[in-house]
């Protein structure tokens, strides 16, 4: 069998400066993110256009608000061979940004601290496994990610476990934070008509913290736009805790009189 080479390429918005786990990569600006920001169309668009390359054997993408992260497996590196991925990918987010580098050990290991929260400016957050979880699993039934990736997220995976059990992390949430915020801030009283916009793991994340907080699934509505290839929303349904939580489908966007009208009918 071929040896592969793990690599990372990527940008994340900075967190902590003071954070002594902090990693060279948090450099980049808010400016620079959106930049490479991609669209639900532009996401296979760009795994395609990487996985004809013959040297990329395996990949995912994990994109989100503040990072932008391309964990490949490459049969040959070399410069030529990097220049082609970092050209690819500003060709398909339409962008010139230069993104972060790392490889095997060092590429693992910020791998792996990003999985643990480490990295993360809420230490121990656990929405990056999430969004890890379904990144790995959605491009591996893609066809995109293979063996290797798979082992590479049940070592995160199983890292994650010890860490929390050896320090006794307590498993915090960006979402259950901010909503516990909004409810001190605005009062807890009964809602019978909650209303999440999104779709990925944020929105996920969102609906279950409602439910730990006492909120009914039946009295939360998610609504997406996502495209209607993408397994995202069944991901969602497929949780037990959020059964019988209603769906709407918004594929024109947010900003349209349907969507402000169920907005603004919500509590």
């Amino acid at each position: 069998m071929s040896i592969m080479t793990l690599v990372y390429l990527g940008i994340s918005l900075p967190n902590q400066v003071e954070n002594p786990l902090k990693t060279k990569l948090r450099e980049s600006s808010s400016d620079d993110l959106l930049s490479v920001k991609l669209s639900h169309d532009e996401y296979p668009l760009l795994l395609d256009a990487l996985k004809q390359l013959a040297y990329v054997k395996e990949l995912t993408l994990i994109t989100t608000c503040n990072r932008f992260e391309l964990i490949l497996y490459l049969s040959q590196v070399n410069d030529k061979n990097i220049t082609e991925l970092q050209k690819t990918v500003q060709s398909i987010s339409k962008s010139e940004i230069d993104l972060d580098l790392l490889y095997d050990d060092e590429a693992k290991l910020q791998i792996l601290r990003t999985y643990c929260g480490l990295n993360s400016g809420l230490v121990g957050e656990d929405e990056i496994c999430m969004q890890f979880d379904i990144s790995f699993k959605q491009t591996f039934h893609m066809g995109y990610l293979g063996r290797q990736g798979l082992e590479l997220l049940e070592e995160a995976k199983a890292l994650r476990q010890h860490i929390d059990s050896k320090l006794g992390l307590e498993r915090v949430s960006y979402c259950e934070v901010a909503i516990n915020m909004a409810l001190n801030k605005f009062g807890n009283k009964s809602y019978n008509n909650v209303i999440v916009m999104g779709s990925g793991s944020t929105a996920h994340q969102s609906c279950l913290s409602l439910v730990e907080l006492g909120f009914k699934a039946e009295n939360i509505t998610l609504l997406h736009r996502i495209s209607s290839s993408s397994n995202q929303v069944a991901v969602i349904k497929a949780s037990q805790e959020l059964e019988g939580m209603k769906y709407i489908r918004t594929k024109y966007g947010y900003h349209t009189d349907r969507v402000k009208a169920i907005v603004a009918d919500a509590d």
